[in-house]
């Protein structure tokens, strides 16, 4: 008890108060959890209409680290994101928590931008994502392709703190009727700083896939997103970010391969 006699909440009573009320994705999920049932990632994805469940996923990681006060990730990509968001969301509730509970927040905070700079780590996890894009590419799926390059992976052109903000990068989506691999190692040429990494295929069993990468490069150009692209780029590269262009699939009825994930195909 306190002083004036109410009782003093525990880190975690506070973290789950802050949640209550956090109108960011990690809120909305806490409490879809907590309030409608849903018991995991792929449900709430379900629920929500969203395309693919990862970053429904990686709130909830971020929840529970946030609840434990414990980094759960190696990744220096996701720890990045993580440090950011716990940096947002500390700013958001800095009235609502008390001081050590700010500074645990701070620490957990400094743990995961630690990683995100151990530069042993990034090499281990860009060696990681490549053998995932060399295996999907020894598979020989044709369909549209999305790549991009490590740098513009870990650091976004358009960087967000939110944790329902998207950060934009520059990623490219691309056709090949035959072998996206194939197609990639064309592409792969000395001249290029590092390999790119393969995100997406879209497959349709039997859409014309010229006219779908068609429809999709014209959706993204409608919404604004190949802005800031540089003079005399390609225009198969745009400034935008997975979530949406997994959404423009799902409304093309295409079927999502996920290199960079566990899961190997499922219907949108």
């Amino acid at each position: 008890m306190t002083n004036d006699g109410t009782t003093q909440r525990t880190y975690r009573q506070e973290i789950e108060s802050a949640l209550e009320v956090h109108t960011y994705q990690i809120g909305r999920v806490f409490r879809a959890m907590r309030d409608d049932g849903y018991k995991d990632a792929q449900s709430i994805a379900d629920a929500w209409g969203i395309a693919t469940y990862g970053g429904i996923s990686q709130s909830i990681d971020a929840i529970e680290s946030l609840i434990q006060c414990k980094r759960l990730t190696d990744s220096p990509t996701l720890a990045g994101r993580m440090a950011g968001l716990i940096r947002n969301f500390t700013k958001t509730h800095k009235n609502r928590l008390s001081p050590e509970t700010i500074d645990r927040l701070a620490i957990l905070e400094d743990e995961h931008d630690r990683v995100a700079n151990n530069e042993e780590a990034i090499d281990r996890e860009g060696e990681q994502l490549s053998q995932k894009t060399r295996d999907t590419e020894a598979r020989q799926i044709p369909g549209i392709y999305v790549y991009s390059y490590q740098h513009y992976i870990r650091y976004p052109v358009n960087p967000s703190d939110e944790d329902d903000t998207r950060s934009r990068t520059y990623l490219k989506i691309g056709l090949s009727e035959k072998d996206v691999g194939e197609r990639l190692k064309q592409q792969n040429i000395t001249a290029l700083p590092e390999p790119p990494i393969l995100l997406r295929i879209y497959t349709h069993p039997n859409g014309n896939l010229k006219e779908i990468e068609d429809k999709m490069h014209k959706h993204l150009n409608a919404a604004d997103h190949n802005q800031n692209r540089l003079p005399g780029s390609g225009t198969e590269w745009f400034l935008t970010h997975l979530t949406f262009i997994d959404s423009t699939a799902k409304l093309l009825g295409l079927n999502i391969v996920e290199p960079t994930r566990d899961e190997d195909e499922h219907s949108s």
